[in-house]
């Protein structure tokens, strides 16, 4: 099953720790399940829609983590990406060349979708 809170839970026990946020209630329940390694960070109302933007929400929790000096945006679909990438990326921001690291891929090969029940 491939659906986002499957994607979700592959992602949450793949991590050592993250911090998580949704504006999603259903979603946000997987994360609080997930155990102690993801602390889930309760987005305000105005970030907290499907229609806020992810950079809005890594700024707001930047505001309240001062101690956070790196960040790492990965999302349900991030399992995907092979795991030497991630090592990669943070190698290349850990070593004070880069100030940012983006993913991309050319062609996308995963589709999801929804459909009625028969």
């Amino acid at each position: 099953n491939l659906s986002s809170l499957e994607l979700l839970n592959l992602l949450l026990h793949v991590v050592n720790s993250t911090p998580f946020g949704s504006p999603n209630h259903e979603i946000a329940e997987v994360a609080y399940f997930a155990g102690p390694k993801v602390q889930v960070f309760d987005r305000s109302d105005e970030h907290a829609t499907d229609e806020a933007f992810s950079v809005a929400a890594i700024n707001e929790f930047l505001a309240i983590h001062k101690e956070v000096d790196i960040v790492g945006l990965i999302q349900c679909t991030s399992p995907f990406i092979e795991a030497s990438l991630f090592v990669k990326a943070c190698n290349l921001i850990t070593s004070d060349q880069y100030d940012s690291v983006f993913a991309a891929i050319r062609k996308l090969k995963l589709s999801i979708g929804t459909r009625k029940k028969i």
